[in-house]
């Protein structure tokens, strides 16, 4: 029961309002229009965007796979897109609750982590747990495989070969969820090793190496596969994931080295929490036995994987959140272990150590799990980018029998039009519409119903046409040229 009432709280900030937002410009949106074009096409390897292939999104497929899989149970839509995010992320919650209760014997501590993470700014947002990025599936199989890690090093179980072929099995998950950047916390489960004093026995098992060179060669044998569809494939991939550990291929993106510490503190991406993390780990560390070696080997994994993404010289706001989950660990550690420390001190029932238990939670958390909601009810300007598509997905909910009409919208960048193919796409595909995007008004006649959003062409437009205003939402104008 403790279990199920823990998903619920945090189903309520993972899935609460997840349909309101329209699709964002740039990843969400391009990821949207490869599931809604293969959801149409069915071919499950080589995106597509506008029915051509695109390497816009060089990434292996799986999330593609989850939503286009959704499109086709749920229509193409936002809960379609973003649903394989979230359910995610309720998953990854579901393993921190598992790995407290098999791996520490104590679920209190997956209570507190459960708490502690859907309450984190930096992972409870757009381009994480709610929308439709990569992000959230590949968070779920690095806590995956990592979990999986901490176990075994932790206990030393006899079976360690079906341990080994199940992290195998997390490895290609997340890197056909986000390629190599699914690999990037094996330096630190490295030295989570070492701390464990396992790091030299594993060497020395035959099966670590047959997992590890099966696990290479998928990955190979992926890339090798693609590039036979579509020469140039492979050279885009170094360019945007590995020249980019080494080179400043986005300019437009440079951070300095202390760019995700600072979004932390400053930008509240992890506070109030990010105050607990030294004391929680002095207090974990200061328990003996597996605590005292799961604080460490947390605490080389993190600050391993925090430097690996510091280094570069492209940083972006959401590479740091799979640290999240293992932060909110460490703080359930030592939360519970401040908590054991204090009813020593305090004689009576344990009924009574139960109550001190929520009832410190209940004082912490209440004030960011209400922060959480009222984050999510406030949402944040519209970018000029996105209004064609929000206006379009208006009309759809309350005039569903629009399906023709023109969009006027000019833009030196195709990329600038993909919020609003998806929804032109999604109209014209799935409700038999008539959606057509134009770049100038030269290409409309006497007759054509228009939206239109830029005050460039709406003056243009009133020029040329005399208009009769039908519609209006912001800066949208549904207009009939007379």
């Amino acid at each position: 029961m403790l279990v199920l009432a823990c998903l619920l709280i945090a189903a309520v900030p993972l899935f609460y309002q997840l349909t309101d937002p329209a699709i964002f410009i740039w990843d969400e949106a391009i990821y949207a229009n490869n599931a809604l074009e293969m959801a149409l096409d069915g071919d499950p390897i080589v995106l597509k965007n506008n029915g051509a292939p695109s390497l816009y999104n060089t990434k292996p497929p799986l999330v593609i796979w989850l939503q286009a899989l959704s499109i086709q149970l749920l229509g193409p839509g936002e809960l379609a897109i973003r649903l394989p995010s979230a359910l995610a992320a309720l998953l990854t919650v579901l393993l921190l609750l598992l790995f407290a209760h098999r791996t520490l014997g104590d679920l209190r501590v997956g209570i507190v982590a459960t708490l502690v993470l859907v309450t984190t700014a930096g992972y409870v947002r757009n381009h994480v747990a709610r929308s439709g990025d990569l992000d959230a599936v590949l968070i779920f199989w690095i806590v995956a495989y990592s979990l999986l890690a901490f176990h075994y090093l932790l206990k030393d179980p006899p079976r360690y070969r079906t341990y080994f072929n199940w992290m195998g099995l997390g490895l290609v998950a997340a890197f056909l969820s986000k390629s190599v950047a699914g690999w990037m916390p094996l330096l630190g489960l490295a030295g989570a090793a070492l701390v464990a004093g396992r790091l030299g026995s594993i060497l020395k098992k035959s099966h670590f190496y047959s997992v590890a060179f099966g696990v290479l060669g998928l990955a190979v044998g992926y890339y090798l596969w693609r590039e036979s569809l579509g020469a140039g494939y492979w050279d885009k991939v170094f360019f945007s994931e590995f020249q980019r550990l080494t080179e400043n291929i986005m300019p437009w993106h440079e951070r300095p080295f202390g760019f995700y510490a600072t979004n932390m503190w400053e930008r509240q991406f992890f506070t109030p929490h990010v105050y607990l993390l030294l004391p929680a780990l002095l207090l974990a560390a200061w328990r003996p036995g597996e605590w005292r070696t799961l604080s460490g080997m947390l605490l080389v994994f993190c600050l391993a994987y925090f430097l690996l993404i510091s280094y570069p010289p492209v940083k972006l706001e959401w590479y740091a959140a799979p640290l999240y989950p293992f932060l909110a660990l460490l703080i359930g550690m030592g939360w519970c272990r401040a908590l054991d420390l204090g009813r020593q001190r305090l004689p009576g029932a344990r009924a009574w150590r139960q109550v001190l238990f929520y009832l410190s939670l209940i004082g912490f958390f209440s004030l960011p799990y209400y922060q959480t909601l009222q984050r999510i009810r406030t949402t944040g300007a519209v970018d000029p980018l996105e209004r064609e598509g929000q206006a379009i997905r208006h009309w759809r909910a309350v005039m569903p029998e629009l399906k023709s009409y023109r969009v006027l919208m000019s833009t030196p960048h195709p990329e600038h039009l993909d919020q609003l193919n998806f929804y032109r796409k999604a109209v014209n595909h799935w409700e038999g519409g008539n959606l057509r995007h134009v770049g100038q008004h030269a290409e409309l006649v006497l007759g054509d119903t228009v939206l239109c959003c830029q005050r460039k062409n709406l003056d243009s437009l009133r020029l040329r046409f005399r208009v009769e205003e039908w519609r209006e939402l912001g800066d949208c104008k549904l207009w009939k040229l007379r």
